[in-house]
């Protein structure tokens, strides 16, 4: 250690110099705060490549992923292993695809009703696109649950989270579906009405998919479907028409005061 007054040199231990007196503390902590931020950086830097490292890998394998399930949705079942984390992934994305293609719609749907009524309120994207989100994951996760105890009473063994991931693998094609949708939406809406419609359909035909692949034995295939879809459509019914009912009571306020 230097003496920042006369420097002169000294042990590590000294805490006043030798030969001017100067106290040697002060040195001494800027002295091991600095050698901490030297350390510390490196360190700092490494995590940070590690994080970024981290998400390449995570993109990178959804997008095998979807390579794949695009290719042949239920063949993941063949194979023994479950995507768990893929699949949940893939219906969050198609919540959030949805909520988008409601969002252009409704925006549409405005730009018309405010030839004839001036006063229409203009949809907000993050108001709007994120109710249509929370209700589709909400939704999501009631149909999910929905398939869990189909399966169950078709002896199945797989978890709750099994159970989406195998949903989402067979629905990951509607992600490809819904950005198609997305794209016509910005040149025709009626177009972009076409391949919604499909995608919906689609995540039904998938919902069945998906309960066949969990039977296991137990309640038939056909009566286990029946009481699924009478389940789903008395939630779906619940969920939606909440938000339903406000944007009918928000145009029609809007018209009658036009009127």
């Amino acid at each position: 250690m230097t003496c920042p007054n006369c420097k002169t040199e000294h042990t590590g231990e000294a805490k006043f110099c030798g030969n001017c007196g100067h106290a040697l503390t002060e040195q001494a902590a800027g002295h091991r705060a600095e050698q901490q931020l030297i350390r510390s950086a490196p360190t700092q830097a490494v995590a940070s490549n590690e994080k970024v490292e981290q998400a390449k890998q995570f993109a990178s394998g959804y997008f095998q992923f979807f390579k794949n399930a695009l290719k042949a949705p239920s063949a993941i079942m063949k194979s023994g292993h479950i995507e768990v984390r893929n699949g949940i992934i893939s219906l969050v994305l198609i919540c959030f695809l949805f909520a988008c293609m409601f969002y252009r719609m409704m925006s549409q749907a405005t730009s018309v009703a405010t030839r004839f009524a001036p006063e229409v309120p203009a949809p907000s994207f993050f108001g709007e696109s994120v109710k249509i989100f929370l209700f589709l994951l909400i939704l999501v996760l009631f149909v999910g649950f929905i398939v869990f105890v189909s399966g169950k009473l078709m002896k199945s063994s797989f978890s709750f989270l099994e159970t989406l991931g195998v949903w989402g693998t067979v629905s990951t094609p509607v992600v490809a579906v819904l950005v198609i949708a997305l794209l016509f939406s910005f040149l025709t809406i009626f177009l972009a009405a076409f391949f919604l419609g499909i995608a919906v359909s689609w995540m039904s035909v998938c919902m069945i998919v998906s309960i066949v692949k969990l039977d296991r034995g137990g309640l038939d295939p056909v009566y286990t479907l029946i009481v699924a879809n009478i389940l789903i459509s008395i939630v779906s019914w619940i969920i939606l028409w909440s938000y339903i009912q406000t944007i009918i009571n928000t145009l029609t306020g809007s018209f009658s005061g036009f009127y």
